[in-house]
Formats: C-alpha cells, structure tokens, sequence
C-alpha cells in the first residue's frame, strides 16, 4: 500500500477536443529509473516548452502518471474517473526512450491510416523508428485504448529483443543518449504540434482485431466484466 499522484498540466485549446501526452513518473525498486522512466519524462517537460506558445483548437494535456509500475495504476486511475472522455482524441505516450544502443519503435492502436499518418510524420523529423501496430497492457496508453482513444507509444528497445539496463542497477544517467532524447522529443512534439489544429488525419476508432485484444486483457488483467469501462462509458 502506498499513495502516488498524477501530475498534470494543460496548454488550452479553443475547442473541446483533447489531446493527451503522457509519461509515468515512477520507477521500480532498483536503478535510479533514469531510461523507465525519466527519459519519458524529460521528453514531456521539453515538448511542453517548445510548444507553449503553439496554442490551437486542441487542448494538449500533459499528464506524468503515478503507479504505472503496478500496471498503470495512475492512468487507470485517471481513465476511469475522466470527465467527456470522449474529448480526447488521440494519447502519445513516451517510455524508456533514450538508451544509447537500440531500436526505436512507434507502437500505435488505432485505424490502418494513423499507421500512414506515424510513418510520414517521423520521416518528415528525420526519426529512425519501427512502426507497429501493438496492443500492450504495459504501458501507460492502455487505460485509454480501453475507453476507446487511438494512441501511440513511444519505446527503445535495446538490444534487439529485449533491454540492457530494464528494471536493473544498470538504469541510471550514464546510460542515457541526450541526442537520443532531443530526437525523440522533437518527433513526438512535431506529431502533437499538427493534430492540435485542423482535421485530424484518422478516425478516432480502434479496428475490431486490436479491439477483441484489449477487451480480454482488460477482462482479466482489469476486472472489467465484458472489457468495459466503468459506466460503459467508452
């Protein structure tokens, strides 16, 4: 038993719609959770300085969760306790980003075209990244992928299948790439800095195959009869 907390900051739009931009601010019990996730972190804090005067029609929700090592506990919490969820249009999600060795990746729930939309978007930032459509209960978007919202999470792996300092004495600074996470905070700031204005280039759906996904998980990892939020708010 403990308390932890969401922390949470806006950049007001003119409309109602929402997008939200998030990292968890907690670690596990060793290393110094410098990549998992301090790099997250450190992405949000530099997109929303870059983009404070970039107000649109959208409101860019900033939200650095709590608990997201007791599996998400802190967007969960957020998620099932929202007001007009049904504003938010789209969640970017940042995780152990910035290892000097790895392979970017760009996990996205959603429609076949944000899958397009994601490939285009990080070849305009010249970043390198896999893009892949991914489904996963271990990360911060998921709380929102069950109510529904499109996402795309952000992650290095490192080496190919797995990660060197994940969960270990080995996550500290010195296993951090400053270049890595300038670029990953200028590709996930670009991408927010144009769905905040205009027609947002996919539909704010999920495709039935990830969709029967997330519902089992959120039945059984959740304890949400039929994958359901709370209310059947979705």
């Amino acid at each position: 038993p403990g308390t932890s907390q969401n922390v949470i900051a806006e950049l007001v739009g003119t409309s109602d719609e929402v997008i939200v931009l998030t990292a968890h601010l907690d670690s596990v019990a060793v290393g110094l959770g410098a990549e998992d996730d301090a790099s997250g972190i450190g992405c949000l804090i530099e997109m929303a300085r870059a983009l404070a005067n970039s107000r649109g029609e959208r409101t860019l929700r900033f939200i650095a969760a709590g608990a997201e090592e007791q599996l998400s506990e802190g967007t969960r919490y957020y998620v099932w306790n929202a007001e007009n969820i049904i504003d938010i249009q789209f969640g970017i999600n940042i995780d152990s980003v910035a290892t000097w060795l790895g392979q970017n990746y760009a996990y996205y729930v959603g429609p076949q075209s944000l899958e397009q939309y994601l490939e285009n978007m990080l070849a305009a930032s010249d970043y390198i990244a896999q893009v892949e459509g991914k489904p996963s209960p271990y990360f911060d978007a998921f709380p929102f992928n069950i109510a529904g919202i499109p996402t795309v999470t952000f992650h290095r792996r490192n080496p190919a299948g797995g990660r060197i300092c994940h969960h270990s004495n080995n996550d500290t600074p010195v296993a951090l790439s400053p270049a890595q996470l300038e670029a990953t905070a200028q590709a996930a700031g670009a991408i927010a800095a144009d769905l905040i204005q205009g027609e947002i280039p996919f539909a704010r759906e999920i495709p039935q195959s990830q969709g029967q996904q997330i519902r089992k998980w959120a039945e059984t990892m959740c304890n949400l009869p039929g994958g359901q939020l709370p209310g059947a708010r979705n």
